[in-house]
């Protein structure tokens, strides 16, 4: 009798197989969020006046205001969600992005 332990790997295992990514598809995939993540990483924090910012604050439901704001560059941004750990649902691929906001 095979062991519990060894028969879950197995099915684990033939699971993964199925999602795993090719290394040359990787590859190709990476580059749109790398750019995106470079993109966003490189925008400095911007003062925005409300020329600027007042289709934003409409949307927001936020009342008239006569004040700049500052928007500020993210904390962080990085790859996240299956794609992080070289897996994926073919034939789709998605690529999450877990941003942290200031």
């Amino acid at each position: 009798m095979v062991p519990v332990n060894n028969s879950m790997d197995s099915k684990v295992e033939e699971v993964l197989k199925d999602r795993q990514l090719d290394p040359f598809a990787t590859k190709a995939i990476d580059r749109p969020p790398t750019f995106i993540i470079h993109a966003i990483n490189s925008m400095p924090d911007q003062e925005a006046d409300l020329e600027h910012a007042s289709g934003f604050l409409r949307d927001l439901c936020v009342p008239s205001i006569t004040v700049n704001f500052t928007v500020k560059s993210l904390e962080s941004i990085r790859i996240g969600g299956n794609y992080s750990i070289g897996c994926a649902t073919k034939p789709d691929i998605n690529v999450d992005l877990l941003i942290c906001i200031p």
